[in-house]
């Protein structure tokens, strides 16, 4: 096609042409009964996904706009979708693949010339590097070893950055790798890649996804017998404080004498008093304040009570922290490892 005509138009005799996007031309709509549309982009990814599962990734059918870099047997296709990094992570591989890992300083260079924008525009694509940590090396989704440093933007990663999600910057002049904290406004898009495991031994060996939810699963079993006992003690101190201020209420109601000089609590006090109530029984929690004119019996029960919870909170929370450290060691040893 010639230059700039970019964008396929059907003539007369029914034959495709390329035409300029500023061409004016009637237009053909198609809709089928059941709505569906098999040229969108989940539609074809959902495609491949179902053509690896049952064809492997030879026989594979592949996303139109998908390039090959042969010298790999690997495959590589743009998702313009906008999302953050975990969730391109997890759809890419639901398409059957993984966020885009250049293998070697040629395919890297070869992805950057490959996908770089037309008329200098530039933008952003997650791809699958990441660490956990600014202290951490990069690692690479697919287990391969983090064994150049020539993809970032500049010549080098940055330092003493926080960010710790790979983004690849593609534009007309070339691009390059950057960082990001991962966010879903960081990227336009991300690029997934299909292609045989390079280091088969370690990379089928490991799931994420499962090793994740495994720890969390054994992280919540740790805890769950000290959140058994911090929810029945607040339980405790919350029926306590119920019951002392209905008895302080029926002490005042029955007194010869009450702060209204009738032999009872003020109406209004009163009211407040059962809202305090009201409170702890609708939302498990003590009322943020009771009546000012309420007798100080009440102010004191409301100070006790508020002082068994917060120490309760304080020892719940020093449990926490002495399970979450073995917790988090167990990440980032696993993280290291994924190199």
């Amino acid at each position: 096609a010639e230059a700039g005509r970019r964008f396929a138009t059907l003539g007369k005799d029914g034959k495709l042409l390329a035409s300029a996007a500023g061409e004016k031309f009637h237009l053909a709509l198609q809709w089928r009964d059941d709505a569906s549309n098999p040229a969108t982009t989940g539609a074809q990814l959902k495609r491949a996904a179902d053509s690896i599962s049952s064809l492997g990734l030879s026989g594979a059918t592949y996303p139109v706009g998908t390039r090959s870099y042969a010298e790999a047997d690997s495959h590589f296709f743009v998702v313009p979708k906008a999302a953050s990094w975990d969730d391109a992570r997890k759809l890419a591989a639901a398409a059957g693949g993984y966020l885009a890992v250049p293998s070697s300083k040629a395919e890297s260079d070869w992805i950057r010339d490959t996908f770089r924008n037309p008329a200098g525009t530039e933008s952003l694509l997650w791809i699958g590097g990441y660490r956990l940590k600014p202290e951490e090396p990069w690692r690479w989704l697919t287990r391969e070893a983090w064994n150049y440093n020539l993809g970032w933007l500049g010549g080098s990663a940055p330092i003493g950055n926080t960010s710790g999600r790979l983004l690849l910057r593609v534009g007309g002049g070339g691009g390059g790798w950057v960082s990001s904290d991962g966010g879903a406004g960081a990227a336009v898009g991300f690029l997934i890649e299909w292609s045989p495991p390079k280091q088969a031994a370690t990379i089928t060996s490991f799931d994420l996804d499962d090793w994740l939810g495994k720890t969390d699963t054994k992280f919540v079993s740790l805890i769950e017998a000290d959140i058994d006992a911090y929810n029945k003690e607040k339980a405790a101190i919350l029926d306590r404080y119920v019951r002392n201020v209905e008895r302080l209420g029926r002490k005042y109601e029955g007194a010869a004498k009450g702060f209204d000089g009738k032999g009872k609590l003020d109406e209004a006090v009163r009211d407040g008093v059962k809202m305090a109530v009201r409170e702890v029984e609708k939302n498990g929690k003590l009322p943020a304040s009771i009546p000012a004119a309420a007798p100080n019996d009440f102010h004191e029960l409301q100070e006790k009570s508020e002082k068994e919870l917060k120490t309760l909170e304080d020892e719940f929370e020093d449990k926490l922290k002495n399970h979450r450290a073995p917790y988090t060691q167990g990440l980032v040893k696993q993280a290291l490892q994924l190199g």
